[in-house]
């Protein structure tokens, strides 16, 4: 008969019988396992089962009448109990029971199943993790469990439940209630007070071991099982809300992932097989004393001999599996702090302006000002908690002054440290209470680092982040995180399911998050022009098209992802996102259409719907910016037209600036598919209607009008030029396009690919790109409007001296790229 057969057939109806068979299996167990006929993850995992057998018999025979299931936390949850394993539980009973009587019993099974009878007992069973703790009776109601951990849960609740799982009685109770609380457990977004909140409690327990001369301590020393565990919970609290194998119970299998994917750093031991080395430590110790951890010479020749090896070679092991749990640990919690000075509520005016001067702060009355608020602002943080962990009383807190004193120092290390000071200002009154976020930024000053430097570069990074602080594990995870959006099936299959608001939650998300990355990457990298604006355009599709199906199935119940969507729906881009150019702050210009014979009515209810999810705000964040002004008829004109209505506007209008929206115009949805050819044709019908130099006449009064009011300024003294508008801007470069488009009739190409073919036939593709990137500098640096893009005349300007030092462009550059374009408008038209 095989283990588990065995364990399965067990019977076991009173206390007596429970204690024959645990030490009939255990040592059973301890024999194969010492002679290698099982592993160590066997062997724990064989002893786990052993007492999920014994508590769910005992359970059934004495505790049958209640409707109670056994909730184990800690190793009895991971299954990786071992020799000598407290057994961590709590007991979870349906709130209809007669809660006296069902604590009574419950109290009467502990007292009989606790005994100690001829020095053997079945197990010591911990109760100290149920919600409450000590404070609460041995056995609460499911609707108390709920209740507890989403009201009054604390940091420290979260890691023990990290293992909870039901392992007895009726399990069906226990699953519910730890699906309900999931969301305490697994935050959506990164928590990094799980990370100073750990490194707090290993302090505290070390500083009980102030040496090892009673022997290497195998669970709490330095290098021990603690720090590993230590580890493997921070992971799966900060990453578990969003990445579900992070929800694993299994050590061992957390160990493969991070060592997988998170730690960079190659060692010649796996972590996994540190941890298991340290296990098994654990479980030889306890073979000669149970309830002990630490290595004393009369437990060295068992370890030999389980080994097989010599003690210099153990001891050689031993130190290699301590030093490699030891890096990790520290690379996880630690982090060198700068020399800096504290500042407090208390320090005088002048002396913190003496300090910020020597920091070379510029505007140091403005910057002291900023500091004193912050102080006030983040007193809640002094507020301490008290709780109970590992049998030691712990106070946590954070104190205001080391995180403001630690920010305003690293805020002089940048270029222009007043602008991050007021930025990451704004950033934290925005964070308000969330203390995760000001240990994060205590605690990574890598990730610190960036974010002041990104702050002090692009006011459009600092609103975007101010916006949504929540996005700062972004930053940290930049790196990991794709660049562009989910695949649209894989997404749409992922949040079917969600309530509406919950659906344009993460349509939301996926949104600005891609947004972030791509700004990340950018100030990082430099990103080509081309690139930003694929990437932009991406991410808008990608809103559009979801958006698409959430409509679909909101207004006329049809469950499918965009592709596979079978509807008589069309939606275009025009303008910046048509033509595949958009950047940061551009505009969804779009048309609505739909196919002809539908029922009018029905689709512009469709319609509205559509536009409103579009374009609505939620907890993640804002939709897209969605302008319609050139639509058919403009904003008197209805918000969707059929296919013949649209044709018969082009067709017919007689006003040419009417009809150039189509130039740039694309199909971002279309459920029947056809649309692209209809688009094209009309295109031609379209434009094939006027004379060529009538068009181009036009064209150019409105080019005139747009260069005498647009493209010059006068600001304090100093004369300013619109890259737009501008001789040689991006608008002449634009009518270069549309008049090549129209004179060659190349309308079955997007305007992207003209514009390729177009500007390198011409030789115009570095000049357009450098017009570009300026107007891409400006958005992130100052966050204007796309429209009020203006460059300064004159050469020393300090704008000049930036843009060359982020871009590489200078006056000249720019002087030339425009001259290039307009000598070849000039030359073309």
């Amino acid at each position: 008969m095989d283990l588990i057969s065995e364990i399965n057939s067990a019977d076991i109806r009173d206390f007596d019988q429970a204690i024959d068979f645990k030490y009939y299996f255990q040592n059973k167990l301890v024999s194969l396992w010492f002679s290698h006929s099982i592993t160590t993850q066997d062997f724990m995992y064989y002893l786990t089962l052993m007492y999920e057998k014994i508590m769910d018999q005992l359970i059934l025979h004495r505790l049958s009448s209640f409707e109670i299931c056994v909730i184990g936390f800690g190793k009895i949850g991971s299954k990786e109990i071992n020799f000598s394993s407290d057994i961590d539980v709590c007991f979870v009973f349906k709130a209809r029971e007669d809660e006296e009587k069902v604590i009574r019993e419950v109290r009467n099974f502990l007292r009989e199943t606790n005994q100690i009878k001829g020095g053997r007992f079945i197990w010591r069973l911990d109760l100290d993790l149920r919600p409450g703790g000590r404070a609460s009776p041995v056995a609460v109601s499911d609707s108390f469990f709920s209740w507890y951990y989403l009201n009054l849960g604390k940091i420290d609740d979260r890691y023990s439940l990290l293992r909870a799982r039901p392992f007895a009685g009726r399990k069906e109770i226990g699953e519910r209630v730890l699906k309900e609380i999931e969301p305490f457990v697994f935050r959506k977004y990164l928590d990094f007070s799980v990370i100073e909140r750990l490194k707090e409690i290993k302090i505290l327990i070390s500083r009980h071991i102030r040496s090892e001369d009673s022997g290497f301590d195998v669970k709490y020393s330095k290098g021990g099982i603690r720090e590993i565990e230590f580890v493997v919970f921070a992971n799966q609290l900060m990453f578990g809300g969003k990445d579900l194998r992070f929800r694993e119970k299994s050590t061992t299998k957390i160990l493969e992932i991070l060592e997988k994917e998170f730690i960079k750093k190659s060692y010649g031991i796996s972590l996994k097989d540190c941890y298991i080395f340290l296990r098994e430590l654990e479980s030889l110790v306890q073979l000669n004393e149970e309830y002990r951890f630490n290595i004393t010479e009369k437990d060295i020749p068992r370890i030999l001999e389980f080994y097989g090896i010599g003690y210099d070679q153990f001891s050689q092991k031993l130190n290699e599996v301590r030093s490699i749990v030891s890096d990790v640990f520290r690379e996880t919690f630690e982090v060198e702090e700068p020399e800096y000075k504290i500042i407090t509520e208390s320090s005088s005016d002048e002396d913190i302006e003496h300090y910020l001067s020597s920091l070379n702060y510029k505007d140091v009355k403005s910057a002291s000002g900023i500091i004193k608020d912050l102080l006030r602002r983040t007193s809640f943080l002094k507020e301490r908690q008290r709780v109970f962990m590992y049998d030691q009383d712990i106070s946590e807190s954070i104190s205001p002054e080391r995180i403001i004193s630690y920010i305003v120092w690293h805020c002089s290390k940048v270029k222009n440290s007043d602008s991050a000071l007021s930025y990451i200002s704004s950033f934290l009154h925005s964070v308000g209470r969330r203390r995760g976020i000001y240990t994060m930024l205590f605690k990574n000053e890598n990730l610190l680092k960036t974010l002041l430097e990104l702050m002090s570069r692009s006011r459009f990074f600092s609103n975007f982040l101010i916006r949504h602080p929540e996005s700062i594990d972004t930053i940290f995870l930049s790196g990991k995180r794709e660049i562009l959006p989910e695949d649209e099936n894989k997404f749409w299959e992922r949040v079917k399911n969600l309530p509406t608001e919950s659906v344009l939650d993460e349509i939301r998300r996926q949104k600005k998050e891609k947004i972030l990355i791509t700004v990340l990457d950018d100030i990082s990298m430099k990103l080509d022009i081309f690139d930003v604006s694929h990437r932009i355009t991406a991410i808008y599709d990608f809103v559009v098209r979801q958006t698409v199906s959430l409509t679909a199935k909101d207004k006329i119940g049809l469950d499918s992802p965009p592709a596979d969507l079978d509807i008589p729906y069309v939606v275009i881009a025009i303008g910046k996102y048509g033509s595949e150019e958009a950047i940061y702050g551009s505009d969804a210009d779009i048309l609505l259409s739909f196919y002809d014979g539908e029922d009018f009515e029905r689709w512009i209810k469709f319609s509205q719907r559509f536009l409103n999810f579009l374009v609505s705000k939620t907890n993640e964040g804002e939709g897209l910016q969605v302008d319609m002004r050139l639509r058919p008829s403009g904003r008197a004109g209805p918000i969707a037209l059929s296919q013949k209505a649209f044709s018969s506007f082009y067709l017919e209008t007689q006003n040419i600036w009417e009809i150039f929206p189509l130039l740039k115009a694309r199909v971002v949805f279309d459920g029947y598919g056809k649309y692209s050819d209809f688009l094209n044709d009309l295109k031609n019908k379209a434009f094939g209607r006027f004379e060529f130099d009538r068009i181009k006449k036009q064209m150019l009064e409105i080019r005139e009008k747009s260069q005498k009011h647009l493209s010059r300024k006068e600001e304090n003294g100093d004369q300013y030029l619109n890259i737009k508008y501008c001789d040689g801007g991006l608008y002449d470069f634009e009518l270069i396009v549309f008049f090549s488009q129209i004179k060659e009739k190349i309308f079955y190409k997007t305007f992207k690919q003209a514009l390729g073919e177009i500007s390198s036939r011409l030789g115009l593709v570095e000049a357009y790109k450098t017009l570009r990137r300026i107007e891409k500098f400006i958005k992130i640096r100052s966050d204007v409007p796309l429209e009020d893009v203006w460059v300064p005349e004159n050469p020393k300007d300090k704008f000049w001296e930036e843009i060359e030092a982020s871009e590489k462009i200078s006056y000249d550059d720019f002087l030339r790229s425009s001259k290039i374009i307009h000598g070849a408008f000039k030359e073309f038209i």
